[in-house]
C-alpha cells in the first residue's frame, strides 16, 4: 500500500516589529492575512507591554521561564482575560519563575470571553501533552 502524499505546506509571512528597536525589548509578531497578534515581553519590559493598546483587549497570555524546582525544565502558566492589562500583572506577581510573557489577541477585537476560555483550555491541554 502506498502512503498518502503529505499535504502541501503553504508558506507564511511573519512580521516581527521590534517596538523598542532592539531584539531584547518588546516584540510584536503578526501573520499576513491574520487579525491576531502576539506581543512578547521580558520581565523587565512588562510595564511597557501593559501600556500598549493590545493589552486593553481580550486575549490569552503565557508566562514562561525555568521551573524553580529544576532549572533545566521549562515552566509555563496560561491565563485569559477580557482585558489583559487588568489581569496579567497579578498573575505575573504570583509567579516569580517567569522570564517571558506572550500575549495573544486580535487587532479587530473579535475575541470574546468564550473564545479565550477555549484557547486557554487548548493551550493548557497542549502543554500537558508535551510534559
Amino acid at each position: 500500500m502506498i502512503p498518502p502524499e503529505p499535504a502541501l505546506s503553504l508558506g507564511r509571512t511573519i512580521q516581527l516589529y521590534l517596538v523598542d528597536g532592539t531584539p531584547n525589548g518588546l516584540i510584536l509578531a503578526t501573520l499576513k492575512g491574520w487579525t491576531g497578534s502576539v506581543l512578547l515581553a521580558r520581565n523587565s519590559t512588562l510595564s511597557r507591554l501593559l501600556q500598549r493598546p493590545e493589552a486593553a483587549r481580550t486575549g490569552v497570555y503565557i508566562l514562561y521561564g525555568p521551573d524553580p524546582n529544576d532549572e533545566l525544565l521549562p515552566r509555563a502558566y496560561v491565563g485569559e482575560a477580557e482585558e489583559i492589562a487588568s489581569r496579567l500583572p497579578d498573575s505575573a506577581r504570583k509567579r516569580a519563575f517567569w522570564e517571558l510573557a506572550a500575549v495573544v489577541t486580535t487587532s479587530d477585537e473579535s475575541l470574546t470571553k468564550g473564545h479565550v476560555r477555549y484557547l486557554e483550555a487548548r493551550l493548557i491541554q497542549r502543554a500537558r501533552e508535551v510534559t
